[in-house]
């Protein structure tokens, strides 16, 4: 009896819109992004229309998008930091010594996501990943989900994550739960296209990977094992 779902936090799958495709009559999968400090959503695709990324934005809510290091404004069509400016974005966290979430452009302030991406040219959203998960490697902003996927369709195992080890030389570290040789590893990501420098100074192999309760990564605890076991 249910006609319509919805998803959000994590990315759907097209997997999952070809199951509910499957189920037949007027049952629809839309997706849409929202984010714990521009409740209840930021955007989301429209029912009957074409999917596009996750979705415009709700009404009331506008998008832009920043250079993630000058924090300059650059074209809706360049990949870059979404920031949110609306009615549901909130007024900033607590505390004398919290971070400014905050970034002002074209004289209005706007909220900055951590979110990587660009606007299409119907006004939706098109992700790219946190920014938190990616890394400056030699000039170049490397996605450590894009890693992660060339390895596991490879090993077509799904339990691995990469971290990153900070310092001048940033170091990648893999993270899986099952065996896999660095030099392996590293031959996977040069065949699927990575530059020479993208290479992982570590393989662990650990019980499980921590996860959320949404299916995300715990970024935290992956910090925190590369700490315990990469010196």
């Amino acid at each position: 009896s249910v006609r319509l779902f919805v998803a959000g936090a994590e990315k759907a799958t097209p997997e999952l819109f070809e199951y509910v495709k499957r189920l037949g009559g007027n049952k629809e999968m839309i997706e849409g992004y929202g984010i714990t400090e521009c409740s209840p959503f930021v955007t989301i695709n429209r029912q009957g229309v074409p999917r596009v990324g996750v979705g415009q934005p709700a009404p009331g809510v506008e998008l832009c998008v920043i250079h993630p290091e000058t924090d300059e404004k650059i074209p809706s069509d360049q990949q870059g930091e979404i920031c949110i400016r609306g009615p549901n974005v909130f007024k900033g966290y607590l505390g004398k010594d919290a971070p400014n979430p905050f970034v002002e452009v074209d004289g209005k302030q706007w909220y900055r996501s951590g979110d990587l991406g660009h606007i299409a040219p119907d006004g939706s959203l098109i992700l790219g990943g946190r920014l938190k998960r990616f890394v400056k490697i030699g000039g170049e902003m490397v996605s450590l989900v894009a890693l992660e996927e060339a390895i596991t369709a490879y090993a077509e195992e799904p339990q691995l994550a990469v971290g990153v080890k900070e310092g001048d030389k940033p170091a990648l570290i893999l993270f899986t739960t099952f065996d896999l040789e660095k030099d392996v590893a590293n031959g996977v990501l040069k065949e699927d296209g990575f530059a020479r420098i993208i290479k992982l100074a570590a393989v662990y192999k650990i019980n499980e990977i921590p996860m959320t309760g949404t299916g995300k990564i715990q970024l935290r605890r992956i910090r925190e094992l590369i700490e315990e076991m990469h010196a």
